[in-house]
Order: structure tokens, then C-alpha cells, then sequence
């Protein structure tokens, strides 16, 4: 529950830092996952969130500034920043609970080949803020159902604990 409590705090920074700042991200993958099985967002490794509007290095300094107490690192590949980019969010406060660290991954929508693929699908997530993560502006698609089914297939509302990813 503590961890719970904590991820949606840092995902409610994220929020703030987006607001403030003019970017938008939305939840993605596992993140999306957990809010349309209605899990504890908690209970991830790790939270996936696209970043749609805005910088990814002015949005990795903007969350550098907000907090300090967090380890913000961005990579990119020289030979192709777009399309390689991606933001990795760690706080010791959230490692405490559980051994594996519990990481914040924003990454561009260019990033996600399954929308590459299907580029209508990006039009799902600007219809709606999360209902999931309440008092942020995260977004959320309001018809989670396609994209997820897109994303994992039609048997997406089961968990699988032995799922891969297809490439």
C-alpha cells in the first residue's frame, strides 16, 4: 500500500511537471495494463508512460529541477535521438519495499512500434485524463480496450505471468 501511495505521488509530480511546463504524457503498457485490470500501480516494476507533447530533454531537466531527491537519466542514441530516447525515473524511496528498483519509463510515441503500426491509436489517448490516477493530467484512452488488445492481445484482461511480448 506504501508503494502504492508513493508511485501515484510520483507519477502526481509528473503530472505537475507536465502542466507546468507544457508536456503531455499518457499511460502506456504496463502502466495502462494495471489501471484497466484495476491493480495497484504499485505493484509494478516499473510504470510506462509516452511522452506525446513536448522535449524529452527539456522534460528530463524539468524533472531534474522538481526533484532532486530523484535519480533522472535520459539516454539517446547520437545517430538517431528521436527515436531512441527515453527517460528513466528511480527513487531509493521506492526501492526500499522491493528489491527490484521501481522505475518511471517515459519514452516518445515514436518509440512504440505497435503505434507505429497503427498511428490511429494514438487518437484514443487524447479523449480523456485518467480516471485511474485522479487529481493528475496523465492521460488515458478512453477506449483502452482497442489499444490494449493491439498491445497484448484479445485475451488482455487475463493476467499471464508467463507472457512475452510479441515482436
Amino acid at each position: 500500500i506504501q508503494r502504492d501511495r508513493l508511485t501515484k505521488s510520483f507519477l502526481k509530480t509528473i503530472s505537475d511537471v507536465c502542466d507546468s511546463n507544457n508536456h503531455i504524457v499518457w499511460l502506456d503498457s504496463s502502466g495502462l495494463l494495471a489501471a484497466a485490470r484495476n491493480e495497484a500501480i504499485g505493484g509494478l516494476s516499473d510504470v510506462d508512460l509516452l511522452l506525446t507533447i513536448g522535449s524529452m530533454e527539456n522534460f528530463a531537466n524539468d524533472l531534474k529541477k522538481a526533484r532532486s531527491d530523484w535519480t533522472v537519466e535520459i539516454s539517446m542514441d547520437a545517430k538517431n535521438p528521436t527515436a531512441s530516447s527515453q527517460i528513466v525515473v528511480m527513487s531509493s524511496k521506492l526501492t526500499e519495499e522491493i528489491s527490484e528498483p521501481a522505475i518511471i519509463d517515459i519514452r516518445g510515441s515514436n518509440l512504440n512500434p505497435k503505434l507505429l503500426a497503427n498511428p490511429h491509436l494514438l487518437t484514443l489517448h487524447f479523449q480523456e485524463h485518467s480516471k485511474y490516477l485522479d487529481g493528475t493530467s496523465i492521460r488515458f484512452p478512453s477506449c483502452h480496450e482497442i489499444y490494449l488488445e493491439v498491445l497484448y492481445g484479445p485475451n488482455w484482461q487475463v493476467p499471464d505471468q508467463f507472457y512475452r511480448p510479441k515482436d
